[in-house]
């Protein structure tokens, strides 16, 4: 469990990985403006398990209300970085 800042690169980086090894999307369509639930197959129970594994793996206390309005990969970084800031 991390707790120094993390820089948009290595949420990016995190956020691709998780994706790609926890729900098994492939890399390639791992861009900012894939849309999670048309283009990458994910839903509301998805997005809620990225926050609460961001939370476990950054020790962070994110709350999974925030992604109620994320759509896309870019969306997501934002608000996972913005909170990050915080």
């Amino acid at each position: 469990m991390r707790r120094d800042p993390l820089t948009r690169d290595e949420a990016e980086q995190w956020l691709a990985e998780f994706m790609h090894s926890y729900f098994g999307v492939e890399r390639a369509a791992i861009v900012p403006s894939a849309d999670l639930a048309r283009d990458l197959d994910l839903d509301s129970i998805d997005a809620a398990d990225i926050v609460l594994q961001f939370n476990q793996a950054f020790g962070r206390k994110v709350d999974v209300r925030t992604f109620r309005c994320v759509r896309t990969i870019e969306d997501a970084l934002a608000a996972l970085f913005a909170l990050e800031k915080k």
